[in-house]
């Protein structure tokens, strides 16, 4: 069934999916959207006004129906949209002229900027504390060492970016670099 509709996850010791692991995981993003604790549970709004569980309702219903699908020698990766949203909101406030991409400051600069944005390091270990904190027996010590994993992997590739994109630089001389006294003309 796709659209809204009220969300309540599974409870109790029959497995919907194939292993204990990805039940807590298949349960979790339920809980997130259970009325009682979801901010707008038919927008797909679990907490701060705009952080989704999923994009849509069918991209709920595609992850769940992985998640009971998925084996347990696989990984489920998805997306998140914080560099995606970070970087598309900075190109339309510098194209409707509200904002101006600093001088010296290249596209993929920003976007590797954006990137870094990926790194939710802190807010992650928040929700999966509240997630897990009745759950499966180690899942904590797992979803850490996973967004740990994931925040290192968003700074390598944010810093990759970023250096990238200035390797064709020149580094500015120590003579460049320092902020020069106005002239008798320019003051």
């Amino acid at each position: 069934m796709s659209g809204p509709r009220e969300v309540h996850a599974p409870t109790g010791t029959q497995l919907t999916c194939k292993n204990w692991l990805i039940e807590a995981a298949y349960r979790m993003i339920q809980n997130n959207l259970d009325p009682a604790v979801a901010e707008a549970p038919d927008r797909l709004v679990v907490y701060g006004g705009r952080g989704q569980a999923a994009r849509s309702w069918e991209a709920f219903d595609a992850i769940l129906n992985a998640l009971r699908n998925l084996e347990e020698d696989e990984t489920l990766l998805v997306q998140s949209g914080k560099p995606v949203g970070i970087f598309g909101a900075s190109w339309i406030a510098i194209r409707l002229g509200v904002a101006r991409l600093p001088e010296g400051v290249r596209w993929v600069e920003l976007f590797g900027v954006a990137v870094l944005g990926g790194v939710g390091f802190t807010m992650s270990l928040f929700i999966a504390s509240l997630a897990f904190e009745h759950g499966v027996e180690g899942q904590l010590a797992l979803d850490r060492l996973g967004i740990i994993t994931g925040s290192l992997l968003a700074a390598l590739c944010g810093f990759s970016l970023l250096r990238y994109a200035v390797s064709g630089r020149p580094v500015p001389s120590d003579a460049d670099s320092r902020v020069s006294e106005p002239t008798d003309s320019e003051a």
